[in-house]
């Protein structure tokens, strides 16, 4: 049997490509996923095979919003963090709060998850910081 047979699991940003290949793979392996993304670059598209079978279960929001992360990680086991405000080299010159916006998720999708208890967070990062 699979580790991830029955487990529940959150992917914040899960429509996206990385996102939706990641969630992919856990369904494959009996994972229960939830996507929490709020489709700023993340495409339907990329899931709707698990949205037509009833796979996953999707939360169209931003995480950031008031109660949308807390509520997200109830029952969760394990939290695959992808979410972001990103746009490829040079956005950070130009956006700069981009980064604060970043930070800001980060924290929160850490301290939810401490709060409800999550076993697990996995998060990885190119995120840069604006040049001083």
């Amino acid at each position: 049997m699979s580790f991830w047979q029955n487990r529940h699991v959150l992917v914040t940003g899960g429509a996206s490509f990385i996102g939706s290949h990641l969630t992919d793979a856990l369904v494959e392996r009996g994972a229960k996923v939830r996507i929490v993304d709020d489709l700023s670059s993340g495409k339907l598209e990329n899931i709707q095979e698990h949205l037509a079978n009833g796979t996953v279960e999707f939360i169209h929001a931003d995480l950031r919003e008031p109660g949308i992360a807390r509520m997200a990680m109830q029952d969760i086991e394990v939290v695959f963090h992808l979410a972001a405000d990103h746009g490829g080299r040079g956005y950070v010159d130009l956006h700069q709060a981009g980064p604060a916006s970043n930070l800001f998720l980060d924290g929160l999708i850490f301290w939810e998850a401490r709060r409800a208890g999550v076993e697990k967070v996995v998060f990885a990062s190119r995120r840069a910081c604006a040049r001083s």
